[in-house]
């Protein structure tokens, strides 16, 4: 019944924000009203003995064995990261919070003028059922808390998908704690990423899917709109719809006994998916994706590219240890691997290929992690010590399983990012039940005292993880590295203070350019290149607007938008307007006020802004600026 709710309500989250913000009230009295009849309509069509079930009675006897309580740790110790540490997921500071701090001063959704594409065309599923903590609280520490929701529906749901695909009882059990160890789970569970919290939506579709065939028209509902909410969250999840297309084929007929309800579900699952989102791309660019012209340089023309290149940088993901020893070794590890003339070539056909692994496990570019993959490799080296037993799996199982693997070649000839490991997240779970079941002939292997040791070290692996996450450490990082700098210098220490320190620091990054605005100033131009942190410019959450500034706007055009003030930096300026600070202020006959400095990534280090003082706006519309610097 939980799983049930948890896709109702994210689908009235996401149908709440389209049609307030069609009828431009995408504000907080708008989200109350939604929520009171959400709340209305929950009481009248469901009794209060269904629903208070609903949510299961913990019982800790079943953290008496090793693995769930392994799993229990790790739920505390998420949360008390969350609660403890501001989110400073980069995609999500960079671009998808300010597209829905700027959607909020619209009081709509609107195609925005800003250098980064992504703010317009990426999926806005993930910001429609985060947007009502945002308006609400008027803070970004709350958003983290659907992504701690899936965390706690992982077992339930792989337990369920498990078991009717073929996985034995107790093998399924095993990995209902073991599988959320994964390192792209656990530290995007207390985070704001939208990779995990797409994977309860693709084990509830086939869930659902596999359910319906008992006959019950309310599963097969449900189904589908998971497979739709799977899509909502983003692009690259689309052919993951496919173990549950294939596992409610034996249901559609339910479709026809109920066709006006019918109607109304598909309606819904069309507004929850990402096809509002594919149709306005192609009404504003020409394109369903939104990148016609492949700037991003993801969409890949070279099948055999993609699968060599994404299937390499998968196999790193799922290698990742907790702590790695230096930076750029398996880098140098592919190259000696393929040679320079394939590493070349392979690197032509896939722009963005980065077989990298950073030194520490982190929310932006983690795999599964070396912990489940052992886990699996150990079951299928051990299991030929276990009698033999029968399968579990029937044909229609087998089918299913081997869509789930079809599906990920499908992304893998398609799209090709550097963060591949990261954005399979919502894939793993049915690719891993599909190898287990092809691989794992003998399940009672889970019952070799060896492989519930390699599980409960794998499980343990992941405590560390998030203990020395750069995110959310749970140890007093910078206070220690700081004192081990002072004593022994060395280069690791230095880039180690660095990250941390960077992290730390990251929701509130242009704190230094936003303390050094005008305070009457309400509408600020942010001239960059895409990819800056603004959202710290935001706060607090009213007191002004952000309006992006693009190399062919003009004066005229800033002052008819109320633009007062304009910050930029040294490296935008170079690079997207080719002026120096002096003359990009000239241009607008602007002054500098301010020239402040902020650290936004350890690549970039940090960098000088500028904040810039525009001319006369109007009679009543001028300034009173004290700053020592004029």
């Amino acid at each position: 019944m939980i799983y049930s709710l948890w896709i109702l309500l994210s689908s009235w989250l996401v149908c709440t924000g389209w049609v307030l913000s069609a009828i431009h009230q995408l504000n907080a009295v708008g989200y109350l009203a939604s929520l009171a009849l959400a709340v209305a309509m929950t009481c009248i069509l469901i009794p209060w003995t269904q629903l208070s079930n609903c949510f299961p009675r913990l019982s800790w006897r079943r953290f008496r064995r090793p693995l769930p309580l392994i799993y229990l740790m790790l739920v505390l110790m998420v949360l008390a990261g969350a609660l403890i540490h501001p989110p400073t997921q980069y995609d999500g500071l960079c671009y998808r919070v300010p597209r829905m701090l700027h959607w909020i001063d619209a009081g709509r959704w609107q195609w925005l003028h800003t250098p980064d594409g992504r703010m317009n065309i990426s999926a806005t599923g993930m910001e429609w059922i985060t947007m009502p903590l945002l308006i609400l609280t008027k803070s970004d520490r709350w958003l983290w808390i659907p992504d701690f929701i899936s965390f706690l529906l992982m077992p339930g749901l792989v337990f369920g998908v498990f078991r009717r695909l073929g996985v034995s009882l107790r093998a399924s059990w095993s990995w209902i704690w073991l599988l959320p160890a994964g390192y792209c789970f656990i530290t995007q569970a207390g985070g704001i990423g939208n990779d995990l919290i797409a994977v309860p939506y693709a084990l509830g579709s086939v869930y659902f899917a596999l359910r319906a065939r008992e006959g019950n028209y309310l599963y097969l509902a449900l189904a589908i709109l998971s497979a739709a909410l799977l899509t909502g969250i983003k692009a690259s999840n689309i052919p993951l719809a496919l173990p549950a297309v294939v596992a409610v084929v034996p249901a559609l007929p339910l479709l026809l006994r109920r066709p006006v309800l019918t109607i109304g579900v598909l309606a819904v699952s069309v507004v929850v998916s990402f096809i509002p989102i594919a149709v306005i791309n192609h009404l504003n660019v020409g394109h369903w994706s939104g990148d016609r012209d492949n700037s991003s340089r993801m969409q890949l023309q070279s099948p055999s590219a993609g699968v060599i290149g994404n299937g390499i940088m998968m196999a790193v993901g799922s290698l990742q240890p907790p702590v790695m020893p230096s930076r750029g070794i398996t880098k140098s590890m592919v190259k000696r691997l393929l040679g320079e003339d394939r590493y070349r070539n392979l690197q032509e056909a896939f722009p963005r290929f980065d077989p990298g692994m950073g030194e520490i496990a982190v929310e932006e570019g983690s795999g599964l992690g070396i912990g489940v993959t052992i886990s699996l490799l150990a079951a299928v080296l051990l299991q030929f010590r276990m009698p033999k037993s029968a399968s579990y799996a029937n044909s229609f199982s087998a089918i299913i399983l081997a869509s789930g693997w079809i599906a990920l070649m499908v992304y893998m000839t398609k799209m090709g990012s550097e963060s591949c490991a990261r954005l399979l997240t919502p894939y793993y779970p049915i690719c891993l039940a599909g190898a287990w079941v092809f691989l794992v002939k003998r399940q009672e292997v889970v019952r070799n005292m060896a492989w519930r040791w390699i599980a409960c070290a794998s499980a343990l692996m992941a405590i560390l993880v998030l203990i020395i996450s750069p995110a959310r450490p749970l140890w007093p990082a910078q206070t220690i590295l700081e004192k081990l700098a002072s004593w022994h210098p060395s280069l690791a220490i230095k880039r180690a203070v660095s990250v941390y320190k960077t992290y730390g620091t990251r929701n509130q990054a242009l704190q230094p350019v936003a303390s050094e605005l005008p305070q009457d100033a309400s509408v600020i131009g942010l001239a960059v290149e895409g990819g800056e942190l603004e959202t710290a410019l935001w706060w607090p959450l009213g007191s002004r607007s952000i309006i992006h500034v693009l190399p062919g706007d003009t004066l005229q055009d800033l002052k008819n938008k109320g633009i007062q003030v304009i910050c930029s930096n040294r490296r935008a300026l170079k690079n997207l307007w080719s002026l120096t600070p002096e003359e990009f202020a000239s241009r607008f006959k602007g002054v500098i006020i301010a020239r402040p400095k902020a650290t936004q990534t350890v690549m970039w280090g940090e960098e000088e802004w500028i904040v810039i003082l525009l001319g006369k706006l109007g009679e009543n519309n001028t300034l009173k600026v004290s700053y020592h610097s004029l």
